[in-house]
């Protein structure tokens, strides 16, 4: 049994999601913040009640953030106005990082609020994330465990930390699965499928970095360059241990089940195969 204390509410999820949000990744960067339109966001299933979105990268979900164009809370607002009469009121389901693009559930009623929510509450989901890291990993497979804590150190109260004696952590554990080894701007990396089993605040990112294997593009976790365009860090995934009407079902285990997805892997073909001494060789020879 876990001495962690117990999992926040959708709503207590969403408040924690707009304080982590207003110190995210754009302190790394300067707080340069990516425009982005009304064309970028993707409509993944919708009813009166729901919508599943495809989140841009670098798009906060809420709050007032200067030289912003859009966050989801104003697209919502923008593009989905009917959702929000009659007393529809924006609910995030759960929550992604400024910087992650991906997969990301909306409700307007309690009632369907409080139906998903607590599959995330309850662990009963299913995610699968798409992810760059740097180097070649040893292991085709791997289940990272280690404890997540707040980092100490940081006076912004947003990185997190590998749990220690001194500092307690919440448990949590992701699994990773390396698709391809290959390069990226001439660095060794690799595509990689994670399933995270909890869902800490920058799990998956935190984890990486302790494996020895961070995100290409993570500036909070990983080295700055400012070269890179983005994180390479994508919700891609998720599957709800139920059937909802009039969405793609695939068979789980005890019957139909719901399925959302963003589309084909983002980053299934963006690593060059061969190293850059090897490219480099051949474009001399020609």
């Amino acid at each position: 049994m876990s001495d962690a204390p117990p999992s926040p509410s959708p709503a207590d999820a969403a408040s924690a999601a707009t304080k982590a949000e207003s110190s995210d990744d754009t302190f790394a960067r300067d707080e340069i913040a990516r425009s982005v339109t009304a064309d970028d966001f993707g409509v993944i299933f919708q009813t009166p009640e729901l919508l599943i979105i495809n989140k841009p990268n670098d798009v906060y979900i809420d709050g007032e953030h200067d030289n912003v164009s859009l966050t989801v809370q104003t697209y919502v607002a923008q593009e989905h106005p009917k959702k929000l009469e009659n007393g529809g009121k924006l609910r995030f389901i759960h929550q992604l990082d400024f910087a992650t693009s991906g997969v990301l559930c909306l409700g307007f009623t309690r009632k369907a609020t409080g139906r998903i929510g607590k599959c995330f509450e309850q662990r009963t989901t299913t995610k699968w994330y798409s992810a760059l890291v740097y180097g070649h990993p040893a292991q085709d497979t791997a289940e990272l465990t280690w404890d997540i804590a707040e980092d100490p150190s940081d006076e912004r109260g947003f990185r997190m930390c590998i749990g220690t004696d001194e500092i307690k952590g919440r448990n949590a554990l992701t699994k990773v699965t390396v698709v391809t080894r290959g390069y990226y701007r001439g660095s060794a990396a690799s595509h990689v499928v994670l399933q995270p089993k909890t869902g800490r605040r920058h799990q998956l990112r935190v984890h990486l970095k302790e494996w020895g294997h961070s995100i290409v593009g993570d500036y909070t976790y990983s080295k700055d360059d400012p070269n890179i365009p983005r994180m390479f860090l994508h919700a891609w995934k998720l599957r709800l241990p139920f059937k909802l009407e009039g969405s793609t079902t695939v068979e789980g285990a005890d019957g139909p089940v719901t399925e959302f997805c963003s589309g084909d892997d983002p980053f299934a073909s963006i690593l060059d195969l061969e190293p850059p001494q090897k490219k480099q060789r051949k474009a001399s020879e020609d």
